[in-house]
């Protein structure tokens, strides 16, 4: 198949997410995408581990999108949504108050201080819903029960939407989000040198046979996650969501792929994949 002919996979891809604005050979470029994202006016970031430790079952060797450390000592945590339902919104904010539990027990007490914030880039939630929500715990009269827990929704779909229509005046208010749908970026940003560098980055890793492999892997799991998604909904979608990832890693072991490979791409802990191994 030619170059031109193949698909080309944007920076909302995992792979291509973790090896353009999230690689932690340039912190530079996740600086400049929160900075953009979130209005913010950070100068470095400490990425931490990503796979959580266990707090509970729930939890253990779970892997989250990007976990990190701002300059101003909130705590981000980023995770990437192809479906922004009930499903994932449930697993996010379970991981993120794993994080939350965790951080701020500081020796005998507990920090009420230090920010803390969820960002959900998420597809499905539709385009009649709000480009951006932020969300926190509170009172139905709005009094706040803690003040250092923030949660943003971003609705991918929008932002989809408008680079399907080339609106490109539109796009350029929502750079930080744009960034990740664009696969054209001599379209809209010429003279920005975030978006330039990015879009280089992005050609790279698509022309790379280093990175493809790992970018239709995780298309084609997509497909097949979506396939569950339509049809299977009744018979219960976390059984079967969980009875699918496992034959996805089966597969991908039958094809040769790596534990290290696999953990990577279908977001599971070493120790699962191990133990489907002996199956």
């Amino acid at each position: 198949m030619k170059d031109e002919e193949r698909n080309y996979y944007p920076a909302f891809y995992d792979t291509a997410f973790k090896a353009s604005i999230a690689s932690e050979d340039n912190k530079g470029m996740m600086i400049e995408f929160l900075n953009r994202l979130l209005d913010l006016h950070i100068v470095d970031i400490e990425y931490l581990k990503n796979e959580l430790e266990e707090v509970d079952l729930s939890t253990r060797g779970k892997r989250v999108d990007v976990l990190a450390k701002l300059d101003n000592e909130t705590y981000i945590l980023i995770e990437l949504n192809k479906d922004g339902g009930k499903e994932n919104r449930v697993r996010n904010f379970n991981y993120f108050a794993s994080i939350y539990n965790r951080k701020t027990k500081v020796g005998m007490k507990y920090d009420g201080e230090t920010p803390f914030i969820l960002v959900n880039l998420s597809y499905r939630l539709g385009l009649n819903a709000p480009l951006k929500e932020v969300y926190q715990v509170q009172s139905l009269t709005g009094r706040k029960y803690i003040d250092n827990f923030l949660i943003y929704e971003f609705n991918m779909d929008i932002i989809q939407q408008m680079w399907y229509d080339k609106n490109i005046k539109e796009l350029k208010k929502q750079s930080a989000l744009a960034s990740l749908v664009i696969t054209d970026f001599s379209l809209v940003w010429k003279d920005d040198e975030f978006m330039k560098e990015l879009g280089k980055k992005i050609d790279d890793i698509n022309k790379s046979e280093t990175y493809r492999p790992f970018l239709t892997a995780e298309e084609d799991i997509q497909f097949q996650m979506n396939t569950y998604h339509e049809s299977g909904v009744k018979e219960g979608f976390k059984k079967g969501e969980e009875l699918q990832k496992n034959i996805i890693i089966k597969n991908m072991l039958e094809k040769g792929y790596s534990t290290l490979e696999i953990a990577s791409i279908v977001g599971v802990s070493k120790s699962e994949i191990e133990n489907i191994k002996k199956r």
